[in-house]
């Protein structure tokens, strides 16, 4: 029994890294008939194990027909991945068009998103897998970024994630869902005018993953559901959030959650102003709002304008609102709880009960707050001392500032 576990364990894996490496070839360089030729066997490899393990896990239950009924969804992901299969490979014999190619590569994106779907339906046994590989919460963490850019780059180059319809190469799709899940905010295609709506509002689902934590998003999900968390999965998010007392798991994930998405929103709803000013379109406003309070929340650095912010260097609101939530997003929750409890605490006894107390900030907020202020403020006044009288020269006292200030 452990001899065929063992054994299903390492078909997913290998299934998993073959889609990848099917997918790369795919569209990562350029074809050639050797290329296509890898191509075809790798896909045809991948479905032969997919067939495989349905095949085993059937032959060692012994009530056969209860768990294909019980399995029945997983069963039906295979019947679609291998219709898709079938229709990719023998599609000039079914259709014929000027759209074949387009309509080829969107098919085998999808056929490639089941295949993640489908391998996601084993996770509990590649999760297995994986642990008896490693067991350090940091590994753990590293792997689950790890699948969220790879389905992330599936989305990317699907052709409704662009602008012109024309799909993402493998490795800009890459680079792009890299850059947002890990919040650098580096780009090698232009985000305003290469992605269509879909595409940016998969960049900005992998960039609030990025910013909280897939664990910290799986973990609330979970607790809202009701569902209990194991021990070793609050091992790995205590190592995430450094919380000593894992007991305090539950309630310092919701707060961070009902923070962040309190603090966002609070933030779209004032940029809002700005971007209806703009744009007169409502839906148009609250999506620019809503995706640049998160990215500048997280310290994503992505834009939905070609020159960025740029345009806005004048704007006083949207100056402060962005920096406001660049800061709160890089200060830690840690130092702003501190400093809520702290705030909390002193309004409680210095205003209601009439008693002085004196400040019970942790020296790590102390630090923290002291480095930023004078980051901030020596920053600003050295790139306004530095550039005032070249690169901001043009620009009126007011913008120099709000400009040096930004940076």
């Amino acid at each position: 029994m452990n001899t065929r576990r063992n054994l299903i364990d390492h078909i997913i894996v290998i299934v998993l890294f073959l889609s990848i490496l099917s997918l790369f070839l795919e569209y990562g360089i350029p074809q050639t008939k050797i290329i296509s030729l890898v191509i075809g066997v790798l896909d045809y490899f991948i479905i032969i194990l997919f067939v495989t393990e349905t095949i085993i896990r059937i032959i060692r239950v012994e009530k056969k027909l209860l768990y294909i009924k019980n399995t029945l969804f997983d069963h039906l992901l295979l019947l679609v991945i291998l219709v898709l299969f079938i229709y990719t490979r023998y599609q000039r014999y079914i259709s014929g068009g000027a759209d074949i190619h387009r309509l080829s590569t969107n098919i085998i994106l999808i056929r490639n998103i089941f295949s993640v779907l489908k391998i996601l339906g084993r996770m509990k046994r590649l999760n297995a897998y994986i642990k008896s590989v490693s067991r350090h919460p940091a590994q753990t963490i590293a792997i689950s970024f790890i699948i969220i850019i790879l389905i992330g780059t599936i989305f990317l180059m699907l052709s409704i994630s662009t602008a012109d319809k024309s799909h993402l190469g493998f490795i800009n799709a890459l680079f792009t869902a890299t850059s947002a899940v890990c919040v650098t905010g580096l780009i090698v295609v232009d985000t305003a005018t290469k992605f269509s709506l879909f595409g940016k509002i998969i960049i900005m689902i992998l960039i609030q993953i990025g910013g909280l934590g897939i664990m910290i998003l799986s973990y609330f999900g979970a607790f809202v559901i009701g569902r209990r968390i194991s021990l070793e999965d609050k091992i790995a998010l205590s190592f995430l959030l450094n919380e000593q007392d894992i007991q305090k798991i539950s309630s310092t994930i919701t707060k961070i959650i009902l923070f962040t998405f309190g603090i966002e929103l609070v933030g779209a709803m004032i940029l809002f102003g700005d971007f209806n000013d703009l744009f007169g379109d409502n839906y148009t406003a609250a999506f620019f709002s809503i995706f640049h309070a998160i990215s500048a929340f997280c310290n994503a650095g992505f834009a939905l304008f070609t020159d960025n912010l740029v345009y806005f260097k004048s704007n006083i609101s949207l100056n402060f609102v962005i920096t406001g939530l660049i800061i709160l997003g890089g200060i830690s929750f840690s130092v702003i709880f501190n400093l809520i409890e702290n705030f909390k605490t002193n309004l409680e006894t210095n205003i209601f009960s009439r008693r002085i107390r004196k400040s019970k900030l942790t020296l790590n907020t102390k630090v923290v707050v002291i480095a930023f202020g004078i980051l901030i403020i020596t920053g600003m006044l050295l790139i306004y001392g530095i550039e005032h009288r070249h690169n901001l020269i043009q620009y009126d006292l007011k913008t120099q500032y709000l400009a040096a200030f930004f940076q």
